[in-house]
């Protein structure tokens, strides 16, 4: 069994600075790019993991190395534990190179390949312990605020292996990397030896293999089981658009961090078929007829709230006219209370398709209009709705000459 405290030479009363020490001296000693022994130095920087984590060193104190998941073996890349002790230059920049590079002239020693290229290669990353979903809102929802029943398929953890992927005793140390989750190249390139290193294709970065026959078949050995479940997310009034909403462990099991993921929810608003938002303003169109945009009329306009909003119209409204009713748009909430946009209305006059003679005499008299020309000769005229029913019109014709030309 390894003795952690051992290989870092140290006491197991050793507080974190003097546990920090001691791997920085035998990290350097033992560096690979220096010379030293690869696997020691994976020793070295494996304990260091396991004993600065409060959790894993608790662990290890009490059931010793084998309690540990997965053997003992350390998540991280020795190399990047390394580096992230002494930074991109840990190996002092040797002839000013990165990684290492040493033994100038003439060309000769070893530098590695992931350090020039701008860190490891055999990084796993960051793991993304965070779930977004987008759920639709309407302007009904942000304005008086509601209460949502939403599904979202997450993934648990799988119990039947406890999050493992294989059966009790049913791993093995991989073959091709043995427990390091990298694997090292060298390739010599002339006078220089090229030495790069990358995740271990085999084993995925795990450092194990499943023994054939321990699978777990509940996950499909990814240790996790995918499931649905339902919220009530209460959704306040003066939300916006893009609004994060978290649930805290609501998210996806994460496996390799033994953690549960949160949940976020976007909201994301959905069109309106009356009103139309604009920062914390809301647009709407009413038709209003001719006689009311002259002669003013008063109108009720339903609210997203289904409270009623009454307009006095007194004077002309001309065509796109736009009255601004203050305070009646979209709440907002901020750290001092609810703010309240205004409501923009746009009138659209409907103009009647015909009068009477009657009506037209009366409105030629209110507006004292003349037949200027009455005793002239008129030319015909028609009628059109819009350019386009004209346009239309001329392409009908067009291709009704064609047919008779044929004919």
């Amino acid at each position: 069994m390894k003795d952690l405290y051992k290989i870092l030479g140290v006491e197991k009363s050793v507080d974190d600075n003097a546990l920090k020490k001691a791997y920085r001296k035998l990290a350097m000693k033992h560096h690979p790019d220096k010379g030293g022994d690869e696997k020691e130095f994976k020793d070295i920087s494996e304990a260091y993991e396991i004993l600065s984590d409060p959790n894993k060193r608790k662990t290890y104190d009490l059931g010793g190395y084998e309690a540990l998941d997965g053997g003992g073996a350390g998540g991280g890349n020795p190399f990047d534990i390394f580096e992230s002790m002494f930074g991109s230059q840990g190996m002092g920049g040797m002839a000013g190179m990165p990684g290492g590079m040493g033994g100038m002239p003439g060309m000769g020693g070893i530098f590695n390949l992931s350090d020039m290229m701008g860190g490891s290669m055999g990084s796993r990353g960051q793991q993304n312990t965070v779930r977004v979903e987008k759920i639709d809102v309407t302007l009904d929802d942000l304005y008086i605020g509601s209460t949502k029943m939403v599904k979202i398929n997450t993934n648990a953890k799988c119990k039947h292996c406890n999050a493992k992927g294989y059966l009790q005793n049913g791993k093995q140390l991989c073959d091709t990397c043995q427990g390091s989750k990298i694997i090292t190249e060298t390739v010599r390139m002339g006078p220089m030896i090229q030495q790069s290193r990358r995740p271990c294709p085999t084993c995925q970065q795990k450092g194990y293999t499943i023994i054939p026959g321990y699978e777990c078949q509940k996950c499909d050995t990814k240790g996790v089981i995918p499931q649905t479940k339902r919220y009530n997310l209460n959704i306040s009034k003066g939300n916006v658009s893009g609004k994060d909403i978290q649930l805290k462990g609501k998210g996806d099991y994460i496996p390799e961090l033994d953690v549960q993921g949160d949940l976020v929810i976007q909201l994301q608003e959905v069109g309106h078929e009356r009103f139309q938002r604009k920062n914390n303003d809301l647009f709407t169109q009413v038709d209003i007829t001719l006689e009311e945009a002259l002669c003013g009329t008063t109108y009720k306009l339903k609210h997203l709230n289904d409270t009623y909003i009454y307009l006095n119209i007194d004077k002309i409204i001309k065509p796109d006219y736009i009255i601004k009713v203050v305070g009646k748009g979209m709440p907002l909430l901020t750290d001092n209370g609810i703010l309240y946009g205004d409501l923009l209305i746009n009138f659209n006059i409907v103009f009647p398709h015909r009068l009477t003679s009657d009506k037209r005499k009366i409105l030629k008299k209110v507006f004292n209009v003349e037949d200027k020309y009455s005793d002239r000769e008129a030319e015909d005229i028609e009628y059109y709705k819009t350019l386009e029913e004209l346009n239309l019109e001329g392409q009908e014709e067009g291709q009704h000459g064609v047919q008779c030309a044929q004919q």
